[in-house]
């Protein structure tokens, strides 16, 4: 079943970093994830977790930086 998560979520899913299978909604204000907590990696360069296997509700690091593609 499908999951939406705001994109006014601090949150590895909404991460531009973040690279784990997820598509924007219609309006570009929400992230469709395939279910509520999946794997993405990080692909943030400085951050703590760079190239760690991150959740995507999981927090995220100070260098989090809102998906491009959401408004």
């Amino acid at each position: 079943m499908e999951y939406q998560m705001s994109g006014y979520q601090k949150l590895c899913g909404t991460c531009e970093y973040w690279t784990g299978p997820r598509q924007p909604n219609f309006y570009g204000s929400h992230v469709v994830l395939p279910e509520q907590s999946v794997y993405g990696k990080c692909w943030c360069l400085e951050g703590p977790f760079k190239r760690c296997d991150r959740l995507s509700n999981m927090s995220v690091c100070q260098y989090y930086r809102k998906w491009s593609v959401l408004k």
